[in-house]
């Protein structure tokens, strides 16, 4: 997943949009959501967070089934 991960935010952050974009009313927004949504390396999650400058947070998410 790192090279991968690692080439995809260098390449976004070349283009004309990039990565974090300021909005109107001054704030700075990521385009990218760092959300965990199943286990990770150690390695992995050290990787996501030192590219992205931020934190992993867990989704927690259930599925519910109609029967």
């Amino acid at each position: 997943m790192g090279a991968e991960f690692k080439a995809f935010v260098d390449q976004a952050s070349q283009e004309s949009v990039r990565i974090k974009v300021r909005l109107p009313n001054g704030n700075v927004a990521g385009r990218i959501l760092p959300v965990r949504i199943h286990d990770l390396d150690n390695d992995d999650i050290k990787l996501c967070e030192s590219v992205l400058g931020g934190v992993l947070r867990v989704l927690s998410s259930f599925i519910k089934s109609r029967e």
